[in-house]
């Protein structure tokens, strides 16, 4: 948005600029796929409100008002029409930088914001993120992708199971075998449980984090009928029962098999 002066000798032409430590903004580091609102704290007889973004590529205008103005895809950056809060939505690292609320065209009276967002690693089986316990039959496959959040660049990944460690980028040929599992150029560990045991995936491109995974085997085969006896109770609690059979938390109490 540009705002013009005319005088007798010269036209004066105002263009918002917001330099990226003039004066500091307060940071505020957001987890991927977070959300966030930033508040304005305007009163509502000013003029116009104005929400823009300073990143490394220039200024971005996004809000004038109520008129959505930004000139790209990103469907995660949201306006309350009651007291113009901006709202992130599942922010990722597209989303950094300082946003600047003004109100027009009073534009050194503003409001910073700095987003930065943090590298995170996650590891996923069936394009779900598993929780740092999952519970398993034995002899089942699972295919664990190590996905690393945050970061340009393509990450070098790490995968540790049991004993034995391999990276990303390593040749693999079909010689090769491993006691616990195998790799493919997708970042990709296929591994058959055959016992309880620990997976840990780290990144160098996300600060050197890890993630940890612990697999455990469920006590029990395929086939039969199962009634489970939670906390010492003679009836199937059918929470625990169901729980259980979705390898999401154990009973650690008895289990006892109908033929």
């Amino acid at each position: 948005m540009v705002y013009c002066l005319r005088t007798k000798y010269l036209i004066v032409i105002f263009v918002p600029f917001f330099a990226a430590d003039t004066p500091n903004p307060n940071t505020t580091a957001l987890a991927y796929g977070t959300n966030v609102r930033f508040d304005c704290n305007i009163s509502q007889n000013e003029e116009e409100v104005v929400w823009g973004r300073t990143t490394s590529k220039g200024y971005q205008l996004l809000y004038a008002g109520l008129n959505l103005i930004r000139a790209t895809d990103a469907n995660n950056i949201k306006l309350s029409h009651v007291n113009y809060s901006l709202f992130l939505n599942s922010v990722t690292i597209e989303d950094e930088g300082i946003y600047v609320c003004y109100q027009a065209p009073r534009t050194l009276a503003s409001y910073r914001f700095k987003v930065e967002v943090n590298s995170e690693i996650r590891i996923q089986h069936e394009g779900h993120s598993l929780s740092e316990r999952y519970f398993a039959v034995k002899g089942e496959e699972l295919q664990l992708h190590c996905a690393v959040f945050r970061t340009r660049e393509t990450p070098v990944i790490e995968w540790k199971v049991g004993n034995w460690t391999k990276k990303s980028g390593e040749m693999i040929n079909s010689s090769n075998t491993f006691i616990e599992g195998t790799f493919d150029f997708r970042k990709t560990l296929t591994y058959v449980v055959k016992h309880d045991t620990e997976i840990i995936c780290s990144s160098s491109s996300a600060n050197n984090q890890s993630v940890l995974l612990k697999v455990f085997t469920a006590p029990f085969q395929n086939s039969g009928m199962y009634m489970i006896i939670c906390d010492n109770y003679s009836l199937v609690d059918l929470g625990c029962f169901l729980s259980f059979l979705s390898f999401q938390t154990p009973c650690d109490n008895h289990l006892l098999l109908l033929n």
